[in-house]
């Protein structure tokens, strides 16, 4: 398959972002609109599902059931490590942070492990892993593509597309009290968040399918190009909180007109290089420093709580420290856990080839 490198850098680029946003009082600086990195995530898992996926789902060579698992192996071993975090969370006292007071936190644990919402929260239903809601979006979408993607044509993609986005531009001015897209995590809005995925995801393989008769055959060695586009993706992340209406407007205007077309161009980019590597290897940790991060950050502000230090007290030099430390961490957990697990899951789940 090939790899765009420019989309590479987004990636992870806007996971770093994503992390800022759920530390701020370390940061001194609130990027609002970072959570719109979450439909960016989709737009570009929507664009390389075509050919990882979906046109082995077309011509046979990959069943539902092995798209299905695919999926699995690449999301749940992290998702797990990430959930045993949580419950060394309960032991060193950091737990507090996640506001489980409705059951016992052993109880809220178990139904993490499934990567489903907690039904009995009476508001959030990922609390031990806040930012699991994106990935149960993420692979319920995707088992159910798995089984119709086949069925698709482009008419079909760009309706779903056409239908996600009027009802995103009602829900970001009506069902957000802030204003935005910042919705799918809690028991009142949950259905935009697969509202964002069928707009996003959808037009990410829509872009895919259009383009790739000619558009990707020839690429422009142009690194300032790619450099200065993440440098934009980063600025449209780090918009801060206006107005109900402005952030709405904002929300609307990032998700469907500025991601596709910040995507579009990137795909005609390509480099090498210092900066090639940089991407490439911030692209590789960037589902790992977002599914981590929960914990990381709450043992985090509770160790701050402990020693009576001021979280705003250590900005912005711990954020610097809680990126380096994630950056480090991720690399390790990729290495020497979820390299390792993933292939034995693989070894395991999928059919061995006569």
């Amino acid at each position: 398959m090939k790899r765009f490198i420019t989309l590479d850098l987004f990636r992870g680029i806007a996971a770093l972002i994503i992390l800022m946003r759920h530390s701020v009082p370390i940061a001194g600086f609130d990027p609002y609109v970072s959570y719109l990195a979450v439909d960016l995530f989709f737009l570009i898992s929507g664009f390389v599902f075509v050919p990882s996926a979906g046109d082995k789902l077309v011509s046979g060579k990959m069943d539902a059931k092995g798209a299905i698992i695919n999926r699995f192996i690449r999301l749940y071993p992290l998702y797990f490590l990430s959930v045993l975090l949580a419950g060394l969370c309960f032991f060193t006292g950091a737990a507090t942070s996640f506001g489980i007071t409705y059951q016992p936190f052993w109880q809220a644990w178990l139904i993490s492990l499934t990567m489903g919402p907690n039904l009995t929260a009476p508001m959030f239903w990922f609390q031990i892993n806040g930012l699991a809601w994106y990935l149960f979006v993420d692979i319920a979408g995707v088992i159910i593509l798995s089984f119709v993607y086949k069925y698709l044509n482009n008419i079909a993609l760009a309706v779903i597309s056409i239908i996600s986005a009027i009802v995103l531009v009602w829900a970001a001015y009506h069902m957000n009290p802030a204003g935005g897209l910042d919705l799918g995590y809690a028991n009142y809005n949950w259905q935009f968040g697969f509202c964002r995925f069928g707009f996003s995801f959808t037009l990410g393989m829509l872009l895919y399918r259009v383009m790739r008769n000619g558009f990707f055959e020839k690429q422009y060695n142009k690194p300032l190009i790619g450099f200065s586009l993440s440098l934009i993706l980063a600025i449209c992340l780090c918009i801060q909180n206006i107005n109900h209406d402005s952030n709405a407007l904002i929300s609307l205007v990032l998700t469907i007109v500025v991601f596709p077309v910040l995507v579009i161009i990137a795909t005609k980019i390509d480099f090498g290089g210092t900066l090639a590597k940089i991407a490439e290897f911030l692209s590789n940790l960037s589902y790992t420093i977002y599914v981590l991060q929960y914990a990381i950050i709450a043992m985090l502000m509770h160790q701050l709580k402990v020693m009576h230090i001021v979280p705003h007290a250590i900005a912005p030099w711990g954020q610097v420290g809680l990126q380096i430390f994630m950056i480090i961490l991720s690399y390790f957990a990729n290495k020497y856990y979820d390299a390792p697990v993933r292939k034995w899951l693989n070894a395991k789940l999928k059919p061995k080839k006569a």
